[in-house]
């Protein structure tokens, strides 16, 4: 890992991990987890000790052959806070927010994976279809009185804009009043894809530059076997991550370098 340059602040917003596994399709459209309702309770007899508060979602509500791989429970180790077990038909999350240390996010991710294997009923039908690491970040921007593309241009060196003629009758602002571009590429090591997006939004009720990057491993590219192989995949993960924050992260949040002479 090459030297990274230091940070006047830190523009994380969330870092999430995120298992998906394959469900059952008893008929059209219909896609279940026939183990779920006993592995959420096995899972959290496990998690109790650290993750101790439990708060049912709207959705814990449903039908769950309604909502397949969509989040119906939390599990925080204090109330309102971070970080924090999500589990739903199919899907386990770990967020973090503000407190975020790699170190202790990855050993949290690990563990909850081997929690996981362990609190099901029969491990061997845990069919993964899906592991993503995944960063939200934010600056303060407003695009109502700055061009997005001036800004992506000059502070995060990101290419983006349109043909000058689009604007010449005077007619069509130049700075837009909504921006989102998504780009996805090849990764060879972790196998999968790599996932950035920008966008703007509103955070705190103040205008912001969202950045978001997505490590995922889906399908035949999925680590064969799991868990014993989630500490190397998530290693990697995070070193295209982290290459990839510091390649866009904004140059005003970048503290000066010391000269050299």
């Amino acid at each position: 890992m090459t030297n990274r340059p230091e940070l006047k602040q830190k523009p994380l917003i969330e870092a999430i991990f995120e298992v998906r596994w394959a469900l059952l399709q008893p008929a059209p459209d219909v896609r279940i987890d026939p183990h779920y309702r006993l592995l959420l309770g096995r899972l959290y007899d496990r998690i109790l000790k650290e993750y101790p508060i439990h708060e049912p979602l709207p959705t814990a509500f449903l039908p769950d052959d309604v909502v397949p791989q969509t989040v119906q429970h939390r599990f925080r180790r204090v109330a309102d806070g971070w970080p924090l077990i999500q589990m739903g038909p199919g899907l386990m999350t770990l967020n973090e927010t503000s407190a975020y240390s790699w170190e202790d996010f990855r050993e949290r991710c690990i563990q909850a994976v081997a929690t996981l294997w362990d609190a099901h009923p029969n491990p061997e039908e845990l069919h993964i279809e899906a592991l993503n690491l995944r960063y939200l970040n934010a600056v303060e921007f407003d695009h109502t009185q700055e061009s997005i593309f001036t800004f992506l241009q000059d502070r995060m060196s990101v290419g983006a804009g349109l043909p000058e003629a689009l604007f010449q009758a005077g007619n069509i602002s130049r700075r837009p009043q909504g921006f989102t571009s998504r780009s996805t590429f090849q990764c060879l090591r972790p196998k999968g894809r790599v996932a950035l997006q920008f966008d703007t939004a509103f955070g705190n009720k103040k205008p912001i530059l969202r950045w978001e990057t997505n490590m995922i491993s889906a399908d035949a590219d999925v680590p064969a076997t799991l868990p014993a192989e989630l500490q190397a995949w998530i290693n990697e993960a995070h070193q295209i991550i982290d290459d990839c924050f510091y390649a866009l992260v904004p140059q005003h949040l970048r503290l000066p370098q010391p000269q050299t002479t």
